[in-house]
């Protein structure tokens, strides 16, 4: 890329654009690039060797709010996630929420199973987010995992983690 390497061009889209969501392909399977890239605001994170069924399905997730990182690059990146020390404490109706969303269920779909609204989803959401010093429901739903509100083999597309 002539002006801007993948990485920058994540976080001037997230700013610029934030109800767009950045899914990166790329050959590196490096930490720093993809601690980089999900905290520059991509929502996945997949290899230049994914099937084209899988990069389809990526950009569905996407789109739906969710997101896919290679399975390649989820062992990297569950070693590299680390909460602030200590977070700040969620709510019984923020844990809830992480809960699924770490799940893979969209904003929708946690609105209805909770029964209340998406907008309250959303500030829930945003909640988490600043709660867990993360950027991404990717790096929340790894977050839930990585405490144990999840099971590993549960994080569904929000992580895309095949076992």
């Amino acid at each position: 890329m002539p002006e801007l390497d993948g990485i920058a061009a994540t976080e001037v889209i997230h700013r610029e654009l934030p109800n767009t969501s950045v899914v990166v392909l790329t050959s590196l399977l490096e930490d720093e690039s993809l601690v980089s890239a999900l905290r520059a605001g991509a929502v996945g994170y997949l290899l230049k060797d994914t099937s084209l069924p899988d990069l389809r399905q990526a950009i569905k997730a996407a789109v739906a709010g969710q997101a896919q990182i290679s399975p390649k690059a989820t062992a990297r990146l569950l070693r590299k996630v680390v909460a602030p020390e200590p977070p700040e404490t969620l709510s019984h109706r923020e844990a809830e929420v992480l809960q699924l969303l770490a799940r893979g269920s969209a904003n929708k779909q946690i609105g209805h199973d909770l029964g209340i609204a998406e907008k309250t989803v959303k500030t829930h959401v945003g909640n988490i987010l600043r709660k867990l010093g993360v950027q991404s429901r990717t790096l929340a739903a790894l977050y839930a995992a990585r405490v144990g509100l999840v099971p590993l083999d549960q994080l569904g597309e929000a992580a895309a983690v095949s076992a």
